[in-house]
């Protein structure tokens, strides 16, 4: 676990987790800020002056002491995009069996519709059977 001292206010930062990129960085960001935990991002100029490589993405760290509660909330909002996720997969599959249930009602219309037309059919061959005795 990588950490670094806020030269501001003398904390102990320690890494909550990479994140792919930086706009998802920020996104977490802003989460923990709104929950009013202090967050570091390390960003690529880091690098640049010697800090950890971000081959595993990139780091955004809380203080030590606030790392179970930065832990906590991102667990919970992971859960909840999952719900949110699972929900929309939901949804689809309802859709693709309406979209089927729909398909098979055309398909029973055009059926009877077929089945009177091939009626309508036999009992002119017949007239016409009749017609020519």
């Amino acid at each position: 676990m990588s950490k670094k001292k806020n030269s501001e206010d003398h904390q102990e930062f320690v890494t909550v987790l990479f994140a792919r990129n930086l706009a998802e960085a920020e996104f977490y960001k802003a989460l923990l800020e709104d929950q009013e935990i202090p967050v570091l991002i390390e960003d690529e100029n880091t690098e640049a002056m010697g800090l950890p490589d971000m081959a595993r993405g990139v780091p955004v760290m809380v203080p030590e002491e606030q790392l179970e509660l930065a832990q906590d909330i991102i667990e919970q909002r992971t859960a909840l995009d999952d719900d949110i996720e699972d929900n929309g997969e939901d949804e689809e599959d309802e859709d693709e069996e309406e979209d089927e249930f729909e398909d098979m009602e055309e398909l029973d219309l055009e059926e009877a519709e077929e089945e009177e037309f091939d009626d309508e059919e036999e009992e002119e061959d017949e007239d016409e059977d009749e017609e020519e005795r």
